[in-house]
């Protein structure tokens, strides 16, 4: 159910939005339309860009305002909402999903290399990498998985890997910058993402599969077994890889 304290998010409000407590220069957001009944859609009017939001990440606040003229001053006051700092899914289409960070940076994740190998290079995340993705769409889960493994094998076969973790997200860019501020200071390099899927059952069986053929290689950093992690937004949902290249990091 949705907070009593944001009582007043209505469709087609307009509100001042601020990122982790700081103002988005100004700019009026209008929330467009209530897509579940947790989550919302947020869109700028300058630039059309539309993020979605959890409502349990929302923090909703009212704030006087003041502007003065010729021998005048007026007050009003304005709701504004705070969201948290980090990357928000945008939009899917049949060959991509768009994420945008802050209301601002735009990446996107093509499902298959076809499509990567099209993409505008500004769509591109510096550390979360396409290569390994197939080459064509659905699959059955059988080939899918042989799929999987093979690109595993591959990228684990360079010599350079000296720590990797096997995982499912259905947000790589912000898994990525959880692993990029890894408390248990492995310097992570970069996440290869392996598939996409609309179903998380799927992924799951995949990172089951793969944990239980890896555990026993010593630059594995899984411990879990695989498959019970809790994904709150999605589809869609990726598999992939962290690696580390960094030799002093091997413990």
């Amino acid at each position: 159910m949705p907070d009593a304290s944001n009582a007043r998010l209505k469709p087609g409000a307009e509100v001042k939005v601020k990122v982790n407590g700081r103002a988005r220069n100004g700019k009026i957001y209008v929330i467009q339309k209530h897509v579940e009944a947790d989550r919302w859609m947020l869109k700028c009017p300058d630039s059309g860009l539309c993020v979605e939001a959890l409502e349990k990440d929302i923090a909703l606040s009212r704030a006087t305002r003041s502007s003065v003229g010729v021998g005048m001053c007026k007050t009003r006051e304005e709701d504004v909402i705070d969201i948290p700092v980090g990357w928000r899914k945008l939009a899917c289409t049949k060959l991509s999903a768009y994420y945008a960070k802050d209301l601002e940076e735009v990446k996107a994740i093509p499902f298959t290399l076809g499509s990567a190998e099209k993409m505008a290079h500004g769509l591109c995340h510096q550390h979360v990498l396409l290569h390994r993705l197939p080459m064509a769409g659905p699959q059955l889960a059988g080939v899918a998985l042989e799929l999987v493994r093979t690109s595993l094998n591959a990228e684990l076969a360079n010599e350079s890997v000296t720590n990797f973790k096997i995982g499912i997200s259905a947000n790589p860019f912000a898994r990525w910058d959880h692993y990029a501020a890894d408390p248990a200071n492995i310097d992570w390099k970069h996440l290869v993402l392996l598939w996409a899927s609309e179903q998380d059952g799927v992924v799951r069986v995949m990172e089951a599969a793969l944990i239980n053929q890896h555990k026993d290689d010593w630059r594995c950093r899984n411990v879990a077994r695989g498959g019970e992690g809790e994904m709150p937004t999605g589809p869609p949902f990726y598999r992939y890889v962290a690696i580390s290249t960094n030799t002093e990091n091997v413990v």
